[in-house]
């Protein structure tokens, strides 16, 4: 058989393989809020996930490129709990619980989404279908949630029937609590924060920009209206402020990217020449950036001096173990909410459980899912540019969120940047053999 027809055949084996990925995420997706309501939905998101990864596994170059830095970064935690562990003799009891905690199994479940993504190649108009539809239920239950607020409910969380057998912990109330919305003091007045299927608002506004992009590939025009319209409210409604900043800069990077290299190029002399312009004409860029850095700050003061105290205490803890970290978040900074150093912040938060071990693998881990992914993208693959956009985001959200805790919750999107290479890779295999 020559290599022409060895790849066809192939190709045809794993398109025949993928509705069985797709079948599994589908039905994940279009059955969120039940099991959101039993208090299921992140146990099935993590047998999902693994699920997947275990019984397809992908040895390509660029499969390992893309998910190996993940797995490594989950291992650098791992250790760098058990060396805090060591230091502190800690009892038998306590290593475990550090070690099946979210600062390291979310990132080796992130590992593992990309990887099912991969291998699985999900990126299909089914899958696309499916967050489509997650897109629907946020708008349903988002207006009857606004509905409720201006009927004057100040807050909607009911726990689940999972959430009564567990003890009250912070893990508890986020994963196994319906919590719709809750209101607080934002942009100078007080507005309700959506949360929905996510643990709490800003993930929320990460999810939504994920629904918002890849809703955006389906087929039919009802689906990406709707896909569109939920993601927007998702963002709107969670009122995070990064959330809204990162939906404009992510649909400027998308609308640039559907441009030919022609237009490409002139949107980038134009934005130079309206920069230099505007420096011509007295405008200062580093006042004007502090100046709108404050009035962000300013829009929700309480949060701002929240994770002001949280980033100062995680860099005390840093410089006291600069190599291998504190080995799991520590205790809140303020006693009236859960806000416990080492969080809110995958940089402070790296440096601080893990140290500067931990931290370059998350760098190596985002540089190559980013580089991989803007090559692809700008070689004209479209699920690809979608993928950009969501590594983009995921960047801006970086600083100011831990990464690790999108993990389950917006796995479809870490599966979709994993699909997309493979789709990626795949048009690239079909162009040589065309030409062999």
């Amino acid at each position: 058989m020559s290599r022409s027809a060895s790849s066809a055949v192939e190709n045809r084996l794993r398109a025949s393989e993928a509705p069985s990925g797709d079948t599994l995420v589908y039905s994940y997706l279009v059955l969120t809020p039940v099991l959101w309501a039993c208090g299921l939905l992140a146990p099935a998101g993590a047998l999902v996930v693994a699920w997947l990864a275990i019984t397809r596994w992908s040895k390509s170059k660029e499969a390992s490129l893309l998910v190996l830095p993940w797995l490594f970064l989950a291992a650098m935690q791992s250790f760098a709990a058990v060396v805090a562990w060591s230091y502190e003799g800690g009892g038998l009891v306590e290593l475990p619980r550090h070690l099946l905690s979210m600062t390291v199994l979310g990132w080796l479940f992130l590992g593992l989404a990309v990887a099912a993504g991969y291998s699985h190649a999900l990126t299909s108009p089914r899958l696309v279908r499916g967050v489509a539809v997650l897109g629907l239920y946020i708008l349903i239950l988002g207006t009857a949630a606004l509905a409720l607020y201006r009927a004057g409910l100040a807050g909607l969380d009911v726990k689940t029937p999972i959430g009564y057998l567990l003890p009250d912990t912070p893990g508890v109330a986020f994963y196994f609590t319906m919590q719709f919305f809750v209101t607080e003091d934002s942009f100078g007045g007080v507005a309700p924060r959506l949360i929905l299927f996510f643990p709490w608002a800003t993930m929320l506004s990460m999810g939504g920009l994920m629904i918002l992009f890849i809703s955006s590939q389906d087929e039919h025009p009802f689906w990406r209206l709707v896909g569109a319209a939920g993601g927007i409210m998702a963002v709107v409604f969670s009122f995070s402020r990064i959330g809204w900043l990162m939906v404009v800069a992510c649909s400027c990077l998308y609308m640039w990217l559907q441009l030919d290299t022609v237009g490409r190029w002139t949107a980038i002399a134009a934005a130079w020449l309206t920069g230099t312009v505007l420096l011509f004409t007295g405008f200062d860029p580093f006042v004007s950036g502090s100046s709108a850095l404050q009035a962000i700050s300013d829009a929700r003061s309480g949060s701002s001096l929240g994770r002001s105290m949280i980033y100062e205490r995680s860099w005390e803890g840093f410089q006291r173990s600069p190599m291998f970290g504190q080995g799991w978040i520590g205790d809140s900074v303020i006693p009236t909410e859960y806000l416990p150093v080492g969080s809110h912040s995958s940089v402070y938060g790296l440096l601080y459980t893990g140290g500067l071990v931990s931290f370059v693998f998350l760098v190596l881990a985002l540089a190559l899912t980013g580089l991989l992914t803007a090559r692809n993208a700008l070689r004209g693959c479209p699920c690809s540019k979608v993928a950009l956009v969501l590594v983009f985001a995921l960047i801006g959200f970086s600083p100011v969120e831990s990464l690790f805790s999108f993990s389950l919750p917006c796995m479809f999107g870490f599966m979709w940047i994993g699909g997309a290479a493979r789709a990626a890779n795949d048009a690239a295999q079909n162009r040589r053999s065309s030409f062999q």
